[in-house]
């Protein structure tokens, strides 16, 4: 008899009528008000006979007036579905479900009842569960609410499902049902979306004994589905003890726990970015306590947790020597070098707190700095970077004035470290010049350490295999760049110095190596503008860059062209190379190889004021050749700017001059300058690059004639020389000098009195010079 109730091509009409409550459509009857009332009602009582249309368009007449409710097929439907002998004949009579076709109000209540009973088969598996899900995907739900009651309903019948597949699946079509609560976007799908996070953590095992771990699978759907619709208020409301306690029972190693891991580990990374919570704190002092095996799920935890604007700012100031012990334990173990980047943030953020590095520094911390170092490969970019970071990490520690041991950290880089540095190519980020610079500060409290040896080390370093070459390229030409910075210039520069000649070996490589021997040779000899240009045109070679880089070729000019371009105007006349440069080039070197050390610097300076003179568009931008014959075509114009320029010569006030590039600002000065009795004119070049320094002047080594030596002595700047002796000066460019350069001319300017520290001489510590009163300052600039 069952067998006859499998029948699909019945089930079209019994699943309408299951899915759908039996109303009263419409009403024949002589009592106007059961008109009105009795449509869309399940029962009715008239006072007179009453012929009610169903909808399922059934008739039925009721001579009492009495209409009595249908009954329901939810029996029948059952009985055929328990008849079923395989899935195969189930599934036939699930898939003519049509839920489109039926009102949604009642839509829902009956799907739990399908579903309930579905569960009880033991024919009942995931395709099965799949199926009347998608039936119910069709259903338009016109209602939050409806939806929020519904997943309560679900929520009863989660628990009893045994398959794990039917549990995590379950999680996922409940987590669509929280989509469409919040794709209605109001203030009331938000505050219900709210709640049911509130009754999701409610219904977890951290706050219900009876609670079920499958919950935890629902919150990181939810939680996933709040982050990408920026519902913060959501996140919030899951409670610390909900996730500390979730993460106990992964660590436990219980039954399932690999299956929670990434659930675990994806709920704090959505968690961390909007809690108030210490949640680094939890998974440390775990971390500084479990064993080995528990360690890696420990540092994810860690890792997933790090928010920069959240848990890392509430971790550092929460700081204590405890906690600082905590993660000296949790960094101390063999597995946390795979994830040194998060605990370098967490270091460098603590560094970074006045209070909390006090605790950090005081530590034993530098000690895993060095561990690190030796340990960490320097195959990828990534690698390097974090090499950097580390060392820079190390080094803010052995200046810090809470460090007492920076002669340990000192003996670790020279000794231990120095020779495995040399190996790695940092490209243009190599932390050489730091590390010498806190070695020579050590070297004036302690025992001198030899840091010429770096420097020896990094010579000998240039003549090895090609990757070593590269690697030794990049610091020296990180080197060439700091070496021009006023805190690095004085120490580069006295290291430098003995190795003139190695640097002038350099000059006949190629590419940045060369470049970067120019700069170094440039800024150790002291060279004036005129000289720097000079060597930088002489040094220049065809073969400088590689054929195949034309990229590398143009950086190399620009660089070129920075650096040597400072003081002098922007047109360069190139002479050809002829043969006999390379002749005399290899009579100096060789001159420089057999002489002795205090007698290179006067071969260099003799050598290179005779290999070219400067070419005529160079001798014109140099104002104090006294010789320049090259003079102002005097048109009408010219005439009128220059005499402009002559009527107010007597008057110390400052002169701006102001046009496009071309129209003859500098040379209406410069022919001014001839006209009032050929006034000393000095000339300079402006730009970003331009420090104080620059233009007043500073301490570099000088070659005396007397002694045969280079010493120490301060060298007077253009403003000074030109300030002090009465000249006229020309400021090029003007608008592009830093705020601090013209900081410096207005209070020389304004008290009409200049003052420099000369820390060359220790009789003369401060020099001061007062304004010539026939100094007169032009300046010139383009319009913005």
């Amino acid at each position: 008899m069952r067998t006859n109730l499998i029948e699909p091509s019945h089930f079209d009409q019994i699943w309408r009528l299951y899915f759908e409550s039996l109303t009263i459509e419409s009403v024949e009857c002589a009592d106007a008000e059961a008109k009105k009332k009795a449509c869309g009602q399940t029962v009715y009582m008239a006072t007179r006979p009453i012929t009610v249309t169903w909808s399922d368009g059934r008739k039925d007449f009721c001579e009492d007036g009495n209409v009595e409710a249908r009954s329901r097929v939810d029996s029948l439907v059952h009985l055929a579905l328990d008849s079923c002998i395989n899935k195969e004949q189930l599934i036939e009579l699930l898939m003519p479900i049509q839920l489109n076709l039926c009102k949604s109000d009642y839509i829902l209540s009956a799907w739990s009842r399908l579903y309930r009973h579905l569960t009880t088969l033991k024919l009942f598996d995931d395709d099965i569960n799949r199926i009347l899900f998608e039936h119910l995907s069709s259903v338009n739900m016109r209602s939050p609410l409806q939806i929020v009651e519904f997943i309560k309903d679900l929520f009863e019948i989660w628990p009893q499902v045994n398959n794990q597949k039917i549990i995590e699946s379950f999680a996922f079509y409940i987590a669509q049902l929280i989509q469409k609560i919040i794709a209605f976007n109001t203030n009331e799908s938000c505050a219900l979306v709210e709640q049911l996070v509130e009754r999701i953590c409610a219904l977890t095992p951290a706050q219900n004994s009876r609670g079920h771990l499958l919950y935890y699978f629902l919150l990181n759907e939810t939680l996933i589905l709040c982050n990408s619709a920026n519902l913060t208020s959501a996140i919030k409301k899951v409670d610390l003890s909900i996730i500390v306690w979730y993460t106990d029972h992964v660590l436990s190693k219980s039954d399932h726990s690999e299956q929670h891991q990434p659930v675990l580990l994806s709920i704090v990374k959505h968690i961390s970015m909007f809690t108030q919570h210490d949640l680094l704190n939890q998974w440390i002092e775990r971390a500084a306590s479990q064993s080995e095996c528990e360690e890696m799920i420990i540092y994810e935890l860690i890792e997933n947790s790090l928010c920069p604007t959240s848990t890392l700012p509430i971790y550092v100031l929460h700081s204590s020597a405890d906690r600082i012990d905590q993660l000296l334990k949790c960094v101390r173990t063999p597995g946390a070098i795979k994830y040194v980047n998060n605990f370098l943030l967490i270091a460098e953020s603590l560094a970074n707190s006045d209070q909390a590095q006090k605790y950090l520094f005081r530590s034993n911390f530098y000690l895993i700095l060095q561990s690190w170092l030796n340990d960490l490969s320097s195959d990828t970019d990534q690698s390097t970077a974090i090499t950097v970071r580390i060392l820079h990490l190390l080094l803010e520690i052995g200046s810090s004035r809470y460090f007492k041991d920076a002669d340990k950290i000192a003996d670790f880089l020279l000794v231990n470290y120095i020779n495995k540095m040399m190996n790695i190519d940092f490209e243009n980020n190599s932390p050489l010049s730091n590390i010498i610079l806190f070695l020579s500060s050590c070297s004036k409290t302690s025992s001198s350490p030899e840091i010429t040896h770096i420097f020896t080390l990094l010579f000998e370093s240039l003549k090895g295999e090609a990757s070593l070459v590269a690697a030794c390229t990049s610091h020296l030409t990180c080197l060439s760049k700091d070496i021009i910075k006023p805190s690095l210039q004085h120490i580069l520069i006295s290291y430098f110095t003995p190795l003139i000649a190695q640097l002038m070996g350099l000059l006949g490589c190629g590419g940045q190596l060369k470049l970067a021997a120019t700069i170094i040779l440039a800024e150790v000899l002291n060279l004036s503008s005129n000289e720097r240009e000079v060597l930088a045109l002489n040094v220049v070679s065809t073969n400088d860059i590689d054929s195949d880089s034309e990229q590398g070729s143009s950086d190399y000019k620009m660089t070129q062209h920075m650096f040597f371009s400072a003081d002098v105007t922007n047109k360069q006349d190139y002479a050809q190379v002829r043969r006999e440069d390379f002749v005399n080039a290899g009579q100096l070197l060789n001159a420089l190889k057999m002489s002795e050390l205090k007698k290179m610097d006067n071969h260099l300076r003799n050598y290179l004021p005779g290999i070219q003179q400067p070419s005529s568009s160079l001798a014109s931008s140099m104002s104090n050749d006294s010789g320049n014959t090259v003079r102002l075509t005097l048109t009408e114009t010219a005439l009128e700017n220059i005499s402009k320029v002559m009527e107010v010569v007597n008057d110390p006030v400052p002169i701006l001059l102001e046009g496009s590039t071309g129209v003859g600002k500098s040379a209406s000065i410069m022919e001014a300058a001839y006209l009032c009795g050929q006034r000393e004119l000095v000339r300079y070049n402006m730009s970003s690059r331009v420090s104080i320094d620059d233009l007043l002047g500073k301490v570099a080594l000088v070659f005396n004639e007397k002694t045969e030596s280079t010493v120490f002595q301060f060298v007077e700047g253009p403003f000074t020389k030109a300030f002090a002796n009465g000249y006229w000066l020309l400021l090029d460019e003007l608008n592009l000098a830093q705020d601090t350069v013209l900081q410096a001319i207005e209070s020389a300017l304004d008290t009409c009195q200049l003052t420099i520290n000369n820390t060359s001489s220790s009789q003369d510590p401060v020099i001061i010079h007062r304004k010539h009163n026939d100094f007169r300052l032009f300046a010139t600039q383009n319009p913005n």
